[in-house]
């Protein structure tokens, strides 16, 4: 699949709105609504574009957003619920999957 100009140009967009709302849910047909792109070319467009999907580039983005605040001494809640997780069980886990070290291990001592 080709990626033109102006699609580029929205795929930078919803990567932008992505980085920016990172505690939000989306789901494709949203995100392509919102920019006006088919499923389709958003999900192949996004994958092509930037050599991941939609749905693992915001957990990328979530999870580096999350280390960098525990390093900051932020509170382990507080990070959860700024990266979109309503539980804290929830977020740590994900964070001990991604990083394979729990949030713990990445404050400052």
């Amino acid at each position: 699949m080709r990626v033109y100009a102006e699609d580029a140009k929205k795929l930078n967009a919803v990567r932008e709105y992505l980085d920016s709302n990172l505690r939000y849910h989306y789901t494709i047909r949203q995100l392509a609504e919102k920019f006006e792109l088919n499923r389709n070319k958003l999900s192949a467009g996004f994958k092509r574009q930037y050599n991941t999907g939609v749905y693992a580039y915001l957990k990328k983005q979530r999870m580096e957003k999350a280390k960098d605040l525990l390093q900051l001494g932020i509170r382990e809640k507080q990070i959860a619920l700024q990266i979109g997780y309503k539980y804290i069980t929830n977020f740590s886990t994900a964070f001990k999957k991604y990083w394979g070290n729990a949030p713990s291990h990445y404050r400052p001592r």
